[in-house]
């Protein structure tokens, strides 16, 4: 029977676990697991001379271990990087690292593949291959943090999959950031993006009370447009989806980030900037407008950068933050929209 990942662990739970076989241990098997996931090295949370030390290595030895995983790709493109890590079940997931002003972002996958079938994205045209367990959710801020040293400021949950489609995993990835006694990652360095999935939008809400960012894809001013970049604006349209944010933002007290690529001749017109500026009214939000990104089978184009701009400013006009988001990584697929292995959706489907 193989040994629990340390990483699916919240603190308490792991000191418990060691205290079972590990007497008086509870409070070395807590220092041990802050250590490990704060710097990679947990034996330097106590003096390994100590006489109870080796049986506490032996205990943790004996009940947990760390995710197994390998790196069989590293990109870099102007200070972007993007790792493809591959877990034993041969799937990989993409992370980023993303120079930003604030310091280092660091842009974490959730699933393999997506169901969400968006069309400006390289991962919803892979489908849903499976959830990222806990684990391998935090085994990419792990490597990032304690094996490339990289001192990541910001997380963002907006690489492959859609963290609301993994619910489950996903929140008690979070619980397990957010832990003083382990990562502890300040909330407000934290969001988490969603394709709109209502009913898990508003189970997020404690998250969004501890400080935890929001992002919602809206990409339409209205449901024609929506739908016809997003599917799920038929299961969820845009008038159940406002009512939710506003109740997500009552609750909570946070703002949304309101996420819109913008597309050529689809959604990217004067009358779509005052559509979206009518939409938002009475939902407290930040506007980030993003280009669409080239895809490895390209339907659609950016918009002149003239368009984008005169869009941003009758946004502002009315009263909305509005930025343009800068796209890093292009070059190397690791920009919005871009992550994804279509090559490895055809090597399943020609094993079944």
């Amino acid at each position: 029977m193989s040994n629990l990942s340390i990483l699916s662990l919240t603190s308490e739970q792991f000191a418990s676990l060691i205290q079972t076989s590990f007497q008086k241990g509870y409070t070395h098997a807590l220092k041990y697991y802050k250590e490990l996931l704060r710097t990679g090295q947990g034996l330097n949370a106590y003096d390994p001379l100590e006489p109870q030390a080796k049986s506490l290595l032996v205990a943790i030895d004996q009940k947990v271990e760390l995710p197994s995983f390998k790196v069989i790709k590293t990109l870099i493109s102007s200070e972007t990087e993007k790792y493809v890590l591959e877990f034993s079940d041969k799937l990989i997931a993409e992370l980023v690292v993303i120079p930003m002003k604030t310091g280092l972002t660091l842009c974490l996958s959730s699933q393999v593949g997506c169901k969400m079938a968006c069309r400006f994205c390289e991962t919803g045209r892979m489908g849903k291959i499976r959830d990222l367990k806990v684990e391998e959710i935090l085994i990419q801020l792990f490597y990032a943090q304690n094996i490339l040293k990289k001192k990541i400021k910001n997380i963002v949950f907006m690489g492959m999959g859609e963290p609301f489609d993994n619910f489950e995993n996903v929140t008690k990835a979070l619980t397990i950031l957010l832990d003083p006694k382990g990562f502890n990652f300040p909330p407000s360095h934290i969001t988490v993006s969603t394709s709109g999935i209502v009913p898990k939008i508003l189970e997020f809400i404690p998250f969004g009370k501890q400080g935890v960012k929001l992002a919602v894809s809206i990409n339409g001013s209205n449901n024609l447009n929506r739908t016809q970049l997003m599917p799920i604006n038929r299961r969820y349209d845009m008038e159940v989806l406002k009512q939710t944010l506003r109740i997500y933002t009552e609750e909570t007290g946070q703002k949304i980030l309101a996420e819109y690529v913008m597309i050529e001749g689809i959604n990217d017109s004067e009358a779509c900037s005052l559509e979206l500026a009518l939409y938002l009214t009475e939902i407290p939000s930040i506007i980030n407008l993003i280009a669409y990104n080239a895809q490895s089978n390209d339907p659609f184009k950016a918009p002149e950068k003239e368009v984008m701009f005169a869009f941003q400013k009758l946004l502002i006009e009315k009263g909305y933050p509005v930025y343009i988001r800068h796209n890093k990584g292009n070059a190397i697929m690791a920009a919005c929209g871009q992550l994804g292995n279509l090559e490895l959706k055809k090597s399943l489907l020609q094993k079944h």
